[in-house]
């Protein structure tokens, strides 16, 4: 039962992450948000559905807000256009300064005026940005049901369920850009990895959450 409800998790996270960031079918409004934040909801909805509402809205909400701006490993050449800096660059932002590709000026400037800004910024800084962002904004994703989870004090659960939501998305990205760099205007390739990965990982956190804290072997044997 444990390997199954495990296997059907990650799956379904890892397809409705896909679908998030445009694989077909494309889900009409914001049901690909809606339905990963009942996912992540659904082992609190066996203890409370007033705290199952609170890791939905977490989930929901939050998964709304992008990571472009850091998923884009494409440092050079210089990526053309000017990529709008991400709600998560005000945590960023006081660390490790201004994303220079966010600058109002950078679709203008020339090819080589970019790579200087990038040279001068610091390549292994701006992708320790990128990688921190992602994991920001994995990690957000999890928050209210971690906070669900403080609440009924379970300090461990909470701790790995932040942990696997958080790391999955920039490992995902890092494999992506290393083992599939190929780009195009879409930066499909690396993307996907990157997608399925943070999926795996949030399937996992909530496959951990219904196995360690709900018990659900337990529950369903009471049924």
């Amino acid at each position: 039962m444990t390997i199954l409800l495990t296997l059907g998790l990650t799956l379904g996270m890892t397809f409705l992450y896909r679908m998030h960031g445009g694989m077909s079918p494309k889900l009409p409004w914001k049901f690909d948000e809606i339905f990963i934040g009942m996912v992540v909801a659904s082992p609190i909805l066996l203890i409370d559905w007033r705290l199952a509402l609170i890791a939905f809205a977490g989930a929901a909400v939050l998964k709304v807000k992008g990571h472009g701006q850091y998923m884009n490993f494409e440092f050079f050449p210089p990526w053309p256009r000017r990529i709008n800096p991400e709600t998560w660059d005000i945590f960023l932002t006081p660390l490790f300064g201004a994303d220079p590709r966010t600058s109002s000026d950078w679709t203008d400037l020339h090819h080589a005026t970019k790579a200087k800004r990038i040279r001068d910024y610091g390549i292994r800084k701006l992708y320790l940005r990128c990688l921190s962002g992602l994991t920001i904004a994995g990690a957000s994703v999890s928050i209210g049901l971690v906070g669900v989870l403080l609440y009924l004090h379970y300090w461990a659960a909470a701790l790995v369920v932040l942990a696997l939501f958080g790391l999955s998305k920039p490992l995902g990205y890092a494999i992506g850009w290393k083992f599939n760099p190929k780009v195009n205007e879409e930066l499909d390739e690396p993307t996907e990895w990157g997608e399925a990965i943070s999926g795996l990982g949030a399937g996992l956190a909530v496959s951990y959450v219904f196995v360690t804290v709900v018990q659900v072997g337990n529950y369903l044997l009471t049924l």
